[in-house]
């Protein structure tokens, strides 16, 4: 437009200006780099001579290093020839030192073998003389021990007598205790017979005095139970009377018959509702499939909205890329015409091209326009891109309408099938439940047809039986007689064929409400009857009642007469037991009289305690007995020690004699030891033989290695002489060559210096600069140059872009007018952009949600199923800090220990036993099994039995711990006041079998009573101002040991 032409024609103006201005500023910059290319050229002529100085100096630098070379390898033959000369010396001398250990060796042999000899004599004598001392001493140590055992013989020879004269005089003082003694077994016996008798007689005496009592109250019981028995046979009468009357009114029960109309009514209600859900789910399914073919409908035409949006995307775009095609041809043109600036910078006028061979160059001075031309052709194809990928955007959205659509098609197509299958399985249970209700009709018709008691009962069932689904409330009540045939036929032919129409949930209430009402009254009928059965069972429980207690009274009558004949009996049987005893016991007096005759008021003693005055004469008869063993033992361990006393004097003097030999004969080993040794001085100087050998052979082998030593020595120091010689005439060889190369070196290199008139350090200077100066120097310069060719073309371009303008003619419109116009149409395509823009959001919104909802509710049920998992195995182990996990461990040693302190109670308190509370891991209580196994919780126990629990739970613990650990020692703190006499007796019992395993028990405790029990006490004692002792009392071989804290 006018706005467009305008506003183009001044851009235009500024272009040209500016691409001007940047021309000028790049020849400015390529004139002040001519410096820069001079330098530049000098640096690539003086290339030439950097091989031939190069040369030069490797040629010098390696002649000094053979100079340095040849003068090191001199000084190292010197050096090696010294070292010779030095190791021939130290040779000949070690040659000298070999010879002077072997004579030294040669001369010591016939002393050493002498020496040799007489030191093997000298120990043979010393070990015999060794030898026959430790005989002479084993022969006195024989002669001691001999002497000891004979006076330990006359000692026991002695302390026999002694004990045999002690026994034999206490005998003579108690000379009539014998006959007792004698025949022991025999007044036994008959003591023993006399204690049973005096007991029993006085058994005896108190039960009869105490069954005289009980015959009196038996006669009494036995008259007032024989009265409750005649009482109980009259109310038993009575009941049964009562009994007989309410079964009489009863009548023969019709209960057969009810339950089968119960049956069928339920049945037919059962079918009913059947009937109603195959209804319901056809008319729902028959809704859900319209709804499904109006959504298909719906989103048929989304599809075919969205098709066409499609195709009409599809052509714009194909559209936008042909041209957007053409554009990035001619941008790659323009672009390779002006990346051809460097080029066109060496075209010379009647010169060919380097390039293309053309003599003519039209594009040498026009570099400006084609900079114009390439940034117009590049914003030309930025812009068709935009508008391509603006149009494939269109069509993508509308090609995810489009699947959506067909999606939603598809699953509209889906949902109406199914619910046409519904409707279809639906239609078959809804034909299933008109037969089923057929034929339930029919049999319940049969039912209450076919018994003659049913059909006379006031027409309730008959009543019931018609069928008349739009009558008044009543209109279904009629005679019993009614023909149930054609009832049935009816109410078959009235059900519906459709289970879908408004006629089929008319007649479904209809049924519903004559099926509830004939319940209704079936179940008045049946509490009716139900109140009859329960008064006809009420007086039959009365019945038997009475005739329980009739019973009871009878059992208690016989219980009674057997009690006062038992007890009668019993009286008897006691007289006749007192009298019993009583001979027994006079008969005993008379035959023992003769034997305690001696001792004074013995009768009495036997009647007070006949049991201590057993114990007291069997004491007699012991003590007796044991004095005639020891008078007997005395005399044979006399005679025995008489004859150890014979054969300790015959070892005494073998013993002696033996000594005196070996003591002989150690004297003489002794003498030759010493003449051997004396003999041995005179050799060696009294050295040991194998130290000089030793010696002498060290001394040769020293003077061996040492010989040997230095002839490898000597012998590498020529060989290393020679290798020194070797190296020095190479270096020599080396330093002649090196001189030479570099004369020839240097020689050239001045020939080529004096040719281009150049000197030395000239050429240096230019060959400091190295191959990557020159190419950094070379781009930046062909930068310079390219810059102000582009800056050339640019303006030429800039140029007739402008002319080109401004020949196309000036627009009817001015520029201030054209603005206005253009203002008012941006406003209005902005405004449409905008609901452009909002609808489609709506859309994409609308998608995401659609997509969003199934993604989510996807994941959602994965995560319940997951959830599900995690919720087990929660139930299972626990939270993640393993809370559940180590109670349950814990539980398990509990369930171990428990099985341990139940063995423990079983002995403490075998009433008792512990278990854990279900439920709750680690709490436990009790099992009373004197109440029937009542479960109590611990805090009822009393304090005794709370001790008794806690005691066996210690013990029990003590034995789990014993698995792995021995567990030694026990200590039982406090506690034990607050057991009775019986209960301490029983703990104190189990302690003691536990002490019997090998354990040790300690009981802590300030109950005095207790500590008088044990044997073994440790008292702690105050002593005042923070201070206390300990006490230890009793015997420590004793089971328990007591601490005992005092106030």
């Amino acid at each position: 437009g006018a706005a467009a032409w305008h506003a183009e024609l001044s851009a235009l103006v500024g272009a040209q200006r500016d691409a001007e201005e940047k021309e000028s500023r790049a020849a400015e910059a390529l004139a002040a780099a001519a410096p820069r290319a001079k330098k530049l050229e000098e640096v690539r002529a003086a290339e030439s001579f950097r091989g031939a100085v190069t040369a030069a100096e490797g040629a010098e630098r390696r002649c000094e290093e053979a100079d340095a070379t040849g003068r090191v390898r001199g000084a190292e033959v010197e050096e090696a020839k010294a070292r010779a000369a030095q190791l021939l010396g130290a040779l000949r001398v070690a040659e000298e030192g070999r010879q002077e250990a072997r004579s030294a060796q040669e001369v010591a042999a016939p002393a050493l073998e002498a020496a040799a000899e007489l030191d093997a004599r000298s120990v043979a004598a010393a070990r015999d003389a060794e030898e026959a001392r430790a005989r002479a001493r084993v022969s006195e140590d024989e002669a001691a021990k001999a002497r000891a055992v004979l006076e330990e013989v006359v000692v026991r020879e002695e302390a026999a007598r002694v004990a045999g004269e002690g026994a034999r005089v206490w005998l003579l003082e108690k000379a009539h205790w014998e006959a007792l003694a004698r025949e022991w077994p025999r007044w036994q016996r008959e003591l023993e017979r006399y204690e049973v008798a005096l007991g029993e007689g006085k058994t005896a005496r108190a039960a009869v005095e105490e069954l005289r009592g009980d015959v009196d109250l038996l006669k009494d019981a036995e008259r007032l139970r024989r009265q409750e028995r005649d009482s109980a046979a009259e109310g038993e009468a009575r009941a049964q009377a009562a009994a007989t009357h309410a079964e009489t009114s009863l009548g023969e029960g019709t209960g057969v018959e009810r339950r089968v109309l119960r049956e069928s009514l339920l049945a037919r209600q059962e079918t009913l509702r059947a009937l109603e859900l195959a209804r319901q789910g056809l008319c729902s399914g028959e809704a859900e499939a319209r709804e499904a073919a109006r959504e298909a409908a719906v989103a048929r035409e989304e599809s075919e909205s969205a098709s066409v949006a499609v195709r009409d995307s599809a052509v714009r775009r194909l559209e936008r890329e042909a041209a957007l095609k053409e554009a990035r041809r001619a941008l790659s043109v323009a672009e390779a015409t002006q990346g051809h600036a460097a080029q066109r910078a060496l075209l010379r006028e009647g010169e060919a091209c380097p390039l293309c061979g053309a003599t003519e160059h039209p594009y040498r001075h026009e570099v400006p326009a084609l900079a114009g031309l390439v940034a117009e052709s590049a914003a030309r194809v930025e812009t068709l891109e935009s508008e391509r990928n603006e149009c494939s955007r269109e069509e993508v959205d509308a090609s995810a309408r489009q699947a959506a659509a067909r999606a939603r098609v598809t699953q509209a197509e889906s949902r109406r099938e199914g619910a046409a299958a519904r409707c279809g399985e639906h239609r078959d249970a809804w034909a299933r439940g008109r037969e089923q209700w057929r034929r339930v009709r029919t049999q319940g018709s049969a039912s209450s047809g076919g018994g003659p008691g049913l059909s006379a009962r006031k027409g309730v069932v008959g009543a019931h039986d018609s069928e008349s689904p739009g009558g008044e409330e009543g209109a279904g009540v009629r005679d019993a007689t009614s023909a149930p045939g054609v009832a049935s036929a009816r109410d078959a032919a009235s059900a519906p064929e459709e289970g879908s129409g408004p006629e089929a949930s008319v007649w479904l209430e209809a049924m519903v409400a004559e099926v509830q009402a004939r319940l209704s009254a079936l179940k008045s009928e049946e509490e009716a009857a139900e109140g009859l059965a329960r008064t006809a069972r009420e007086a039959r429980a009365a019945l038997e009642a009475q005739r329980t207690r009739r019973e009871v009274a009878a059992d208690a009558l016989r219980r009674a007469e057997e009690s006062f004949t038992r007890v009668e009996g019993a009286l008897k049987e006691g007289l006749a037991r007192m009298e019993a005893a009583d001979a027994t016991v006079r008969q005993v007096l008379a035959d023992v009289s003769p034997i305690f005759a001696a001792d004074a008021g013995w009768e009495a003693k036997l009647e007070a305690a006949p049991a201590d005055f057993r114990q007291k004469c069997g004491k007699r008869v012991s003590m007796w007995k044991e004095r005639e063993d020891i008078v007997q033992k005395a005399k044979s361990r006399e005679d025995e020690e008489q004859r150890h006393r014979a054969h300790a004097q015959g070892l005494l003097e073998v013993s002696a004699r033996r000594a005196e030999e070996d003591a002989a004969q150690a004297t003489l080993k002794g003498q030759a030891r010493d003449a051997a040794v004396r003999a041995r001085a005179a050799l060696l100087e009294g050295r040991p033989t194998e130290e000089v050998r030793a010696e002498l052979r060290a001394k040769l082998e020293s003077a061996l290695a040492a010989y040997e030593k230095a002839r490898v020595s000597a012998e590498a120091a020529r060989q290393a002489e020679g290798v020194a010689l070797a190296r020095a005439e190479d270096a020599a060889r080396d330093l002649t060559r090196a001189r030479e190369s570099r004369e020839s070196a240097r020689k050239e290199l001045e020939q080529r210096l004096a040719a281009q008139g150049v000197s030395l350090d000239v050429v240096k200077a230019l060959l400091a600069n190295d191959a990557a100066w020159c190419e950094a120097e070379a781009r930046a310069l062909a930068v310079l140059r390219e810059a102000q060719a582009q800056a050339r073309a640019v303006r030429d371009e800039r140029r007739e872009r402008r002319t080109g303008h401004e020949s196309s003619g000036p627009p009817r419109l001015s520029e201030e007018e054209a603005t206005t116009a253009r203002e008012h149409l941006g406003g209005d395509v902005e405004v449409r952009r905008r609901a452009e823009a909002m609808l489609r959001a709506k859309l994409e919104a609308d998608d995401a949600a659609r997509a969003r909802h199934g993604s989510e509710a996807q994941a959602l049920a994965e995560r319940r199923r997951a959830g599900e998992v995690w919720k087990a195995l929660g139930d299972l182990i626990g939270s993640h800090d393993g809370k559940r996990f180590k109670v349950f461990a814990q539980s398990l040693t509990l369930d171990a220990l428990l099985l341990h302190a139940n063995a423990h109670l079983q002995e403490l308190a075998r009433r008792y036993r512990l278990m854990r509370v279900p439920g709750h891991d680690l709490d436990l209580q009790v099992v009373d099994g004197d109440m029937g196994d009542e479960v109590r919780g611990v805090a009822s126990l009393s304090g005794g039995e709370s001790f008794l629990v806690s005691l066996a739970l210690a013990l029990g613990l003590a034995s789990l711990s014993s698995e792995t650990t021995q567990v030694e020692t026990l200590f039982i703190d406090e506690g034990f006041g607050t057991l009775d006499p019986e209960t301490l007796e029983v703990a104190l019992a189990t302690l003691d079998a536990l002490q019997a395993t090998g354990r040790q028990v300690g009981i802590i405790s300030h109950v005095s009573g207790l500590a008088e029990r044990i044997g073994v006490q440790v008292r702690v004692v105050k002593q005042g101002g923070g201070r206390s002792r300990l006490v230890v009392e009793g015997d420590l071989g004793l089971p328990y040991v007591a601490v005992q804290q005092l106030a």
